[in-house]
């Protein structure tokens, strides 16, 4: 009898072992963090969450900074060519060359810049904030002026965001900061011993 009860224990602890091995691994796959020490620094540095940072990251390129989309962003944070050599001389980033995106720590530190000035400009609303990396903050000023998005046509806030793709942006960067914050504060990578 008690062989029995060990051997279902045996077997009920390796069904457990199994089954964080398996949520450790999905949760590795969907939720990467690379580059953390570089995040941090740049978060610090711009006085940001590293969650939305993460989240940013993750939903532009998966965390690939080769990453290159059809309409030519680039890098981690999927800067357009455009918005970078807008971004490098206020930063000021000396030498700099639109080739250089794929560089990590450089897309990380003009993604942030470029998250800050978003805030400034939207008087810290995250969900403007991500709707304007997203769809560009000129489209996101349009929006505020036109009453059919905007709560008065006045005031900061949208009740309707008309890019499906927007909306659909802001939701994932929102649950994937939520994921992000909670990794980050149990140390779920151990990227804390680095500081």
């Amino acid at each position: 009898m008690l062989s029995k009860l060990f051997g279902r224990f045996i077997r009920f602890l390796l069904k457990v072992l199994l089954a964080a091995f398996i949520f450790y691994c999905a949760v590795s796959i969907l939720f990467p963090i690379d580059n953390y020490d570089i995040i941090k620094k740049y978060s610090d540095a711009y006085d940001l969450d590293p969650a939305l940072v993460c989240a940013v990251i993750n939903t532009e390129s998966g965390f690939n900074p080769n990453a290159q989309s059809a309409k030519g962003a680039k890098g981690l944070m999927q800067l357009m060519d455009d918005t970078a050599s807008w971004i490098a001389p206020q930063v000021p980033i000396e030498n700099f060359n639109v080739f250089r995106l794929k560089e990590p720590e450089l897309n990380i530190q003009l993604g942030c810049w470029y998250l800050d000035y978003l805030r400034d400009r939207f008087d810290g609303d995250l969900t403007l904030i991500v709707a304007a990396y997203n769809a560009g903050s000129g489209n996101i000023a349009k929006w505020l002026e036109d009453e059919s998005y905007s709560k008065d046509g006045k005031s900061l806030s949208l009740k309707n965001i008309p890019y499906r793709e927007t909306q659909h942006y802001v939701i994932k960067i929102q649950v994937n900061r939520l994921v992000y914050k909670f990794l980050i504060k149990v140390d779920f990578y151990g990227q804390e011993e680095s500081f």
